[in-house]
């Protein structure tokens, strides 16, 4: 049982390891010792005492820039202790993901067509508050009910000047093999990586859904060119794209 100000939290199991973190379920009590509701709670946990310092740094910048990220489709944190020889947070809890919504066979074309929309809202949100995320894939969409929120900001990346300090070797590639776009090789991270990995998602998302892959191939494409400069230029022009497509699919529902 943990103590934290007003509040005791008990872990119950856990539910997922990041490469610098491990994710359980917990049960969040108040002072009187009633039950306020279960809730996700990250805790810095590696296994290379080497590397300690860097993924603290990176830790304590992810709990505090996603506690900042006050969104619909963003995960919240509610309770932080980031000050500490393990530091953690608490998040709302959520029933699944993407990835294992989608490995389950379980996605209706009205779900994919919904995970669309909270995907693209939140990252044209994360991009006009001026941050790249450079680890959107499938896992990191977690479904709560009938909305999806992205969560794991372990490698988001303040893009003002001098806002952020360097954590990585210059050069370095970040985030998931398979979502990386090209120019990521040799460490070049814009607004365009992330629609590059946004593309990536989509392909693996829509596959399975004719009614819908056929009719997003332009869009992928787009988001996926080689060259940078082909891609969209912002997630605003992907969901106006977005909007006519799932328009006219609504119709046909």
């Amino acid at each position: 049982m943990i103590e934290h100000g007003n509040y005791r939290i008990n872990p119950i199991r856990v539910i997922g390891k990041g490469s610098f973190g491990v994710v359980e379920e917990v049960e969040l009590y108040n002072k009187a010792g009633t039950l306020c509701g279960n809730y996700a709670m990250k805790t810095l946990s590696i296994s290379d005492d080497n590397d300690l310092e860097e993924f603290r740094k990176r830790f304590l910048r992810e709990g505090r820039y996603q506690a900042n990220f006050v969104h619909k489709n963003i995960v919240p944190i509610y309770l932080y202790s980031l000050n500490v020889d393990k530091p953690w947070f608490i998040m709302e809890l959520g029933k699944s993901d993407v990835y294992t919504e989608l490995s389950n066979g379980t996605l209706t074309l009205i779900d994919r067509l919904e995970i669309i929309t909270c995907l693209l809202d939140a990252m044209a949100f994360i991009h006009k508050s001026g941050y790249i995320h450079r680890d959107i894939k499938l896992p990191n969409l977690i479904k709560f009910d009938s909305v999806y929120k992205i969560s794991d900001f372990g490698l988001v990346k303040n893009t003002q000047p001098n806002q952020d300090s360097a954590l990585t070797v210059i050069g370095a590639q970040m985030g998931t093999q398979g979502y990386w776009a090209p120019e990521t090789s040799y460490g070049d991270y814009t607004y365009k990586a992330d629609i590059y990995s946004i593309g990536v998602l989509l392909s693996t998302l829509v596959r399975a859904e004719p009614s819908l892959s056929g009719k997003m191939t332009d869009l992928i494409n787009t988001c996926t060119s080689y060259m940078p400069a082909s891609r969209y230029e912002n997630i605003e022009n992907i969901i106006t794209d977005f909007e006519k497509i799932k328009e006219k699919l609504l119709c046909l529902v």
